[in-house]
């Protein structure tokens, strides 16, 4: 905020125009943007929503800021490009920010403590406090007393994605990146990367579309995927699960599953079509099997199924199984022989072994 001052100041005129530099236009800031994203906030509620992810232990009779007007003021300013939380010190008396944060006094006229009046908003330390408090705060500590809860805040990123859809999308395609992100100084964790040839952090993005669901910073003395696997099945797990109406899923596998904030859908009863594994299953069966024999009657399409299964967990390879089969296969050294081509579902399909001259 500039403090305005009542000079005036009378430059060459501009053809018939006086050109008069005057200070007199009261409060007058460089941020008014900022409340373009006050809209957004009022429309999304996320702030509120990510406030809400923290618990505070301070008495209620000395609070002046709430969570979440701190937290506001820290999102508003790190969107307006104030990231240090010195700018803090003089962004606190800026009546703009004040209304973009919702401080019914953006003036801080009627502040309790007389130092503090013209000064709206909350300072660098008290900021700073609310940053590096994590789960650790209690009701008897000075000054931790604000703690955040990071599973919630992690459940928020995968819940905004979900509710931005008005029907739950057919695919969903999670991207996980790493970046670096240089630093300069002493920073704790510090680390050189020789890929990207300076001191670095390497955070763990992962974004769905233009959703992120998932922000980690990481020392970057690790591998790039380091805690992917992690935080892919805290995601998917979030998202949904599908599963039949088999026995074994009783009262104790239901409640743990709610409490996970994860959505069941249930196949219908004996409905082989709704479950992906089953469907997978007899999508192989038809290109790799049926399609490709006639069946005289249903004997001799049990003859052709007992044999193609005995195939398939026995000798198909499999991608995901590092091209062994289901059934794991021993390895025949040179020594037993010669490769020889064995016949399977009667010379459909064919497996190799090692077999003594």
């Amino acid at each position: 905020m500039t403090e305005c001052k009542t000079e005036e100041y009378e430059f060459h005129p501009l053809g018939n125009r006086e050109v008069v530099g005057r200070f007199d236009g009261g409060d007058i800031t460089t941020d008014a943007g900022g409340l373009l994203l006050r809209e957004v906030e009022q429309r999304t509620g996320i702030i509120g929503r990510f406030a809400a992810c923290f618990r505070d232990y301070r008495d209620p009779r000395f609070t002046e800021f709430t969570v979440e007007e701190l937290v506001a003021q820290r999102v508003y300013g790190l969107g307006l490009g104030y990231e240090d939380l010195n700018d803090h010190d003089q962004l606190r008396a800026d009546p703009a920010l004040a209304v973009i944060v919702g401080k019914e006094d953006p003036k801080g006229e009627h502040r309790r403590v007389e130092q503090d009046r013209g000064k709206a908003l909350a300072g660098k330390s008290t900021l700073n406090r609310l940053e590096l408090t994590g789960a650790e705060a209690f009701c008897t500590d000075r000054y931790k007393k604000i703690g955040r809860d990071d599973d919630a805040i992690d459940r928020l990123f995968v819940d905004h994605f979900l509710e931005s859809h008005k029907k739950p999308p057919l695919r969903i395609i999670l991207d996980a990146d790493a970046i670096d992100d240089p630093i300069h100084g002493n920073q704790e964790g510090r680390f050189f990367h020789g890929y990207y040839g300076h001191y670095c952090y390497l955070p763990l993005y992962i974004f769905c579309g233009e959703f992120l669901l998932c922000a980690r910073l990481r020392r970057s003395d690790i591998d790039a995927s380091a805690g992917v696997v992690d935080e892919l099945k805290r995601i998917v797990a979030q998202i949904r699960t599908v599963r039949d109406r088999d026995g074994i899923y009783g009262r104790y596998f239901n409640e743990r599953i709610q409490g996970m904030g994860t959505e069941q859908i249930f196949i219908a009863a004996q409905s082989p079509w709704q479950n992906c594994f089953v469907e997978r299953m007899i999508g192989s069966i038809r290109r790799e099997c049926l399609n490709h024999v006639v069946v005289i009657n249903e004997r001799h399409l049990r003859w052709i199924l007992k044999r193609y299964i005995r195939y398939y967990l026995n000798s198909r390879t499999h991608l995901s199984l590092e091209k062994d089969a289901p059934e794991p296969r021993t390895i025949q050294p040179p020594e037993l022989g010669k490769i020889v081509q064995l016949a399977e579902v009667g010379g459909l399909h064919h497996r190799y072994e090692r077999r003594a001259a």
